[in-house]
């Protein structure tokens, strides 16, 4: 209770301060917020070890894991408080629904607003690995999509994690934005709502149960967009349960 109480004191008291001091104070918090996770992630092996950093990259350890590029990267993609409030929140709701999240994990079809086809795999990240990054923006660029939008549900950290990546960038961009960036798209502790700014499609990412799932679909008319999208998955190993979905 008491430390409920301490984090919703804490949510109250930035809010003042980033409407005071603006995105300096808040990309600042997040940078610092995350550096342990950026540094956590790399000393088991999720995030590239240096020398691929070096080698394909073109950077030190030193510089992926400089506040001041995380900071940066936070300027060109962080979705700020009103920008998601008065745009990208209504879209968000437009293809997903609002529910316990136990009846997320238990009804996958239900996760969707609109009576399409869903499929669930083993996941529990906004992307696996670049392949897995690679086929998504194969299906959003063939449904003529500019925008990958990924939106924490709730919070791990000070601020919700909420940023909008053009879909024409690459993998390797994306890495060498920097440990926070990294951090973000490869984390395995929070919910996200994956969509974009046409509501015909949503990725919702699950991780927060004992079967951590990435549910994936496409608005009818696009249901081949599904098996596009598993073709290079080996379905015996990393589908949670072979199942395709279909809202009632």
């Amino acid at each position: 209770m008491m430390v409920h109480l301490k984090m919703l004191l804490r949510g109250i008291i930035d809010k003042i301060i980033v409407s005071i001091y603006g995105d300096s104070y808040l990309f600042k918090r997040i940078a610092v917020f995350y550096r342990g996770y950026g540094n956590y992630y790399y000393n088991h092996g999720v995030l590239p070890k240096e020398s691929v950093l070096h080698n394909e990259l073109g950077l030190s350890l030193d510089e992926w894991l400089d506040e001041n590029r995380a900071i940066d990267m936070l300027h060109k993609y962080w979705i700020r408080e009103e920008e998601y409030e008065s745009k990208w929140r209504m879209l968000q709701e437009s293809v997903f629904r609002r529910l316990e999240k136990k009846e997320m994990f238990y009804s996958p079809e239900k996760v969707f607003q609109s009576s399409w086809l869903v499929k669930g795999y083993y996941g529990g990240m906004p992307f696996l690995d670049k392949e897995d990054f690679e086929r998504l923006k194969k299906c959003l660029i063939s449904l003529g999509e500019d925008t990958i939008i990924i939106a924490e549900e709730g919070k791990s950290g000070p601020f919700p994690i909420r940023v909008r990546l053009p879909v024409m960038i690459t993998w390797e961009d994306l890495w060498k934005e920097g440990y926070l960036l990294a951090t973000f798209i490869s984390q395995d502790y929070s919910n996200f709502y994956i969509f974009g700014s046409k509501p015909i499609w949503g990725k919702y990412v699950a991780t927060e149960s004992d079967r951590m799932v990435n549910l994936i679909a496409f608005s009818g008319g696009n249901d081949s967009l599904l098996d596009s999208y598993l073709q290079t998955l080996d379905l015996s190993t990393v589908c949670f349960d072979g199942q395709t979905y279909q809202n009632e």
